[in-house]
């Protein structure tokens, strides 16, 4: 008796699987996470059931039988019927978002969406499920470290620094607005932790020149102490421009004062 071939059919997982990635979101700095999905694709599933059959078919029927199914399924979605999806759920038509009591039919109609909920076998099936990895994906705007602009050996902690230089990922600033702040902090300051300082006590800085992963600003302006860089930026990582402006909070770095300023 021939042995059946290995498919997506009759392959069983010891522990079935789902791999996850974690974003911070530079908008709120909450975290995300989404699942990456196993993909499969219908053509594969009628070859591997044609292949698995006990009967007598072969892929061209199946094909045409699948096809005139998922057809009239979808007419009859288009016809307004919520369609049962072979057990995995429900797909149909709802309302979403706000609306007035007067609005219009036609109005009304720009609110319908496709909404699919999932049977209760389908929510079983996704116990069995387990996470296997976690990748956790950098923002896309970030500050990476504060050095003096003549002393790039000096990170984070610089004397008496005439100016700085900002390294970083999609950090440019707007083209008028050159939004960068030095707010000072007390110590154990945690920026993704303490609130910041009013805005009254922050100090502009002059900007010299900026890039998307790279500042230049003075800071002939700020006396001995800890500080966290706030910028705003109205770019993405590539360099598009953006719908909201992205506040970027850096670390925090010292600045020491030591004997006279340099000249």
């Amino acid at each position: 008796m021939p042995r059946k071939k290995n498919s997506i059919l009759n392959a069983k997982e010891n522990e079935p699987f789902v791999d996850v990635v974690i974003k911070k979101s530079n908008l709120d700095g909450e975290s995300y996470a989404s699942v990456v999905p196993k993909k499969v694709d219908m053509i594969s599933l009628m070859k591997a059931t044609v292949e698995n059959s006990k009967m007598n078919i072969d892929f061209p029927l199946v094909y045409a039988v699948v096809s005139t199914l998922s057809e009239q399924m979808m007419s009859a979605f288009e016809n307004g019927y919520s369609v049962d999806m072979l057990g995995f759920g429900e797909l149909k038509a709802e309302m979403k978002g706000r609306v007035d009591a007067n609005d219009t039919p036609l109005m009304l109609k720009k609110h319908l969406e496709p909404v699919f909920k999932p049977s209760a076998k389908a929510k079983k099936a996704i116990e069995k499920l387990q996470v296997r990895s976690v990748r956790r994906v950098s923002p896309q705007h970030i500050i990476y470290y504060v050095s003096d602009f003549r002393r790039k050996e000096m990170r984070n902690c610089l004397v008496n620094p005439q100016a700085i230089c900002v390294a970083g990922k999609g950090i440019k600033l707007d083209k008028v607005d050159k939004f960068l702040y030095a707010a000072k902090v007390a110590d154990g300051f945690n920026a993704q932790r303490d609130k910041l300082p009013q805005r009254e006590e922050w100090k502009e800085l002059f900007v010299v020149d900026d890039t998307l992963s790279r500042i230049v600003a003075e800071v002939r302006n700020l006396e001995a102490g800890k500080y966290v860089l706030v910028l705003h930026t109205p770019y993405s990582a590539g360099g598009k421009l953006l719908k909201t402006p992205v506040e970027v909070v850096s670390d925090v770095f010292e600045i020491k004062r030591e004997g006279a300023r340099e000249g």
